[in-house]
């Protein structure tokens, strides 16, 4: 079981969430169209979906052993929510995503947070892969995979389907991660 605790850096906290999260998550992160543009899901329409989100991902599974669970990211200056960090446990290995708000995009802070949130997710004893999958044209989410030292293992074709882009599949980048397990 990856360390379900409090991590910090330089700059952020990656914490359970909090219920009076919601609001900073929603103006920041989840009811933005351009932070959600390439995830599974539209906007989210009001604070109350954001208020379900952090219930189901956030707060229920986190003292649960192998069960998805998510970081809040905030800042650390001010503890203001402005992303999530996902990790899905599967066996001996953790899928992930992650996001930010669009204000606190091009500063590092995703490349930050995912050292902190993988170097927690290798010490869980069972685990020997860490991986995602990114859409082609998320170059964004493609540098910050390769800042992280994941490797680029191929292209799923018509893998997603994602809201922002209509009915059809999208085709994904697989990127994997197993640098630190012999």
């Amino acid at each position: 079981m990856a360390d379900r605790t409090e991590l910090l850096t330089a700059r952020l906290r990656l914490r359970r969430a909090r219920r009076n999260d919601a609001v900073a998550l929603f103006e920041n992160y989840t009811g933005n169209v351009d932070c959600s543009r390439f995830l599974q899901r539209l906007p989210h329409a009001d604070v109350a979906r954001t208020e379900a989100m952090i219930d189901n991902w956030c707060k229920q599974d986190w003292e649960r052993p192998d069960t998805p669970f998510s970081w809040v990211i905030s800042t650390r200056e001010d503890d203001e929510a402005i992303g999530i960090f996902l990790a899905i446990p599967e066996g001996h290995k953790t899928e992930i995503h992650f996001g930010i708000g669009k204000r606190f995009w091009g500063r590092g802070f995703v490349a930050e947070a995912g050292a902190a949130a993988l170097s927690s997710l290798w010490r869980a004893p069972h685990t020997q892969g860490i991986w995602t999958v990114c859409d082609v044209e998320n170059t964004r989410s493609q540098r910050v995979l390769d800042k992280l030292g994941f490797q680029h293992e191929g292209m799923l074709r018509k893998w997603l389907r994602l809201p922002a882009f209509g009915e059809i599949a999208r085709d994904c980048h697989v990127y994997a991660s197993t640098a630190h397990r012999a």
